[in-house]
């Protein structure tokens, strides 16, 4: 079986040249909400993810960063298992640029060299602590969770909720409930995801349609066959949103590729306690005893709140990572 690659998407809000480009389309292109700045800003927590995947994953073949162009003065880009991945390098050059993470993932399939199965990081997203092969893979499936869910709001011009109804409506179109359960019953309906979550999918299941599945919003494995299908299903208008620099109400999100490799059943269950989402506010004491008690393998950081005091927030979490991970790794000069 193939090796296993990690991606991780990163951006520098900093950077003159791609802020310049960023606002000059940004004046013109949106004003929706899921493309503020608070999405952009740079927490200065990349070192401790390169710390936390040398510690935690050393079987990890390669990882590909994804990048604008900028690279932080402190990356060792000669480290053998790196590799720096331009936006120009993969994505065809008429969607170019682009500040839609969405447009970014849909073709990172095309990357040079990376392999068959692969997991896809966010620059919010930590490994806290020791994980397995067979915890993103067994074999070519996945390793994963499933809970059908629903579709909920937050507020005027959020794009999220949006791309998941986009989502699935491409689900519903090529999979049937009723035969996907019959198929992998056992998959969908599992212990590992403990008494609420299913409860949810019971709920949802005299409904004839998928109402949604739920992100986790962590980390997820791929494959590039669940990118086949996706491109099979989407291909048409995939090109169309690629067009798309920032975020909108219209696109699709990769989300989608775990979706259709779930209802494929080409899945084995995972916990649900392997990874958690928080969300940043003034009081970082959760996050914090998240960080430092290593209370689950992978954590997201999810910057939601534009109005906290930055740098005080920062420094906090920059402290809590300090104790589990205070040591250079090879990632850095």
């Amino acid at each position: 079986m193939d090796s296993i690659d990690f991606v991780i998407l990163w951006v520098d809000g900093n950077d003159p040249k791609w802020l310049s480009e960023k606002n000059r389309y940004y004046e013109v292109e949106t004003n929706t909400k899921g493309n503020q700045e608070n999405r952009f800003r740079d927490w200065g927590l990349l070192k401790y993810w390169f710390r936390g995947v040398e510690k935690n994953v050393p079987w990890v073949n390669k990882i590909f960063f994804v990048t604008y162009g900028h690279i932080p003065s402190w990356l060792n880009t000669e480290n053998p298992k790196l590799k720096i991945v331009k936006h120009e390098d993969f994505i065809p050059k008429e969607y170019l640029p682009t500040f839609n993470s969405n447009v970014i993932q849909y073709y990172l399939n095309r990357i040079e060299g990376l392999s068959e199965r692969f997991v896809m990081f966010d620059d919010d997203i930590f490994v806290l602590k020791s994980v397995k092969e067979n915890d993103f893979f067994e074999g070519d499936c996945i390793c994963d969770m499933y809970r059908e869910d629903t579709i909920y709001t937050s507020t005027m011009g959020d794009t999220y909720p949006h791309c998941l109804l986009n989502n699935v409506q491409c689900i519903n179109t090529y999979y049937s409930k009723r035969k996907v359960y019959r198929k992998n019953i056992g998959k969908y309906f599992n212990v590992k995801y403990g008494l609420e979550n299913t409860i949810r999918t019971l709920l949802l299941l005299p409904w004839s349609h998928f109402v949604n599945i739920y992100n986790p919003h962590i980390c997820h494995a791929y494959t590039k066959y669940g990118y086949d299908l996706f491109w099979k299903y989407c291909g048409t208008q995939l090109k169309i949103l690629s067009s798309n620099r920032f975020r909108k109400i219209t696109d699709y999100s990769t989300h989608l590729v775990r979706c259709i490799l779930l209802l494929e059943g080409k899945f084995v269950p995972r916990s649900y306690k392997f990874g958690k989402r928080v969300e940043i506010r003034e009081d970082t004491s959760k996050i914090c005893d998240i960080i430092k008690k290593q209370k689950c393998h992978v954590l997201c950081i999810n910057d939601t709140d534009s109005k906290i005091d930055f740098e005080k927030t920062k420094n906090e979490i920059i402290c809590a990572f300090e104790v589990i991970l205070p040591d250079k790794c090879s990632f850095e000069v």
